[in-house]
């Protein structure tokens, strides 16, 4: 017998190493490995998502043209509170203060006092609408560790039920945080984005 044949052979009998031939002798076996192996992939999705949860309410980005208001989470959304007029985040998650950081994105052109202020009240949006060549007021406000968003207009998440918009085609005008401007913007490539934290 050759050196190959005595390796290739344990007990008399030949070596397999392929894995569908294991799969061909042990069918059940090979089936319980793989299920075994997605439930931990499972698990571990699952655990990567729970530690990622603080448990508070998801930031807020806005962003310009028409005016959205992006819930940057997976699962959560906008549900009206009470009126059309009126929404919150449907979450029974709370956030871990009432005060809301703002952070601006701003460009060329823009007015800030400054690129990061804390609104202890609320902060206010005023958006100029093109087609009816208009401004009108967005507010929010966390009262009891819950956000809520308020308009004369009335909002829509139709399109995606963690973007809340109003307007059309048109741009963020000014941003006033506890009736103290932090930025005013003469055309929408002077904002980039707003964000809304819960720190």
């Amino acid at each position: 017998m050759s050196d190959a044949d005595s390796v290739s052979r344990v007990d008399g009998r030949p070596r397999r190493n392929s894995l569908l031939a294991g799969w061909a002798e042990h069918p059940r076996a090979f089936l319980i490995a793989v299920a075994f192996g997605i439930l931990v992939g499972v698990g571990v999705i699952v655990l990567l998502r729970f530690l990622a949860d603080t448990g508070d309410e998801p930031p807020i980005r806005v962003k310009n043209g028409s005016l959205e208001l992006h819930l940057l989470s997976n699962y959560d959304v906008w549900d009206h509170a009470g009126s059309s007029n009126n929404w919150k985040v449907k979450a029974n998650r709370y956030r871990s203060k009432d005060d809301l950081q703002l952070t601006v994105a701003s460009r060329p052109g823009a007015t800030c006092t400054s690129g990061f202020v804390t609104a202890k009240t609320d902060m206010i949006i005023t958006y100029h609408d093109d087609a009816a060549n208009r401004d009108f007021d967005v507010t929010l406000k966390s009262t009891g560790k819950k956000i809520s968003v308020s308009s004369p207009e009335t909002g829509s998440n139709s399109a995606d039920p963690r973007v809340l918009v109003y307007g059309g085609a048109g741009f963020i005008k000014a941003i006033v945080a506890d009736s103290k401007s932090m930025c005013t913007f003469a055309n929408a490539t002077q904002l980039d984005h707003l964000l809304i934290l819960d720190w």
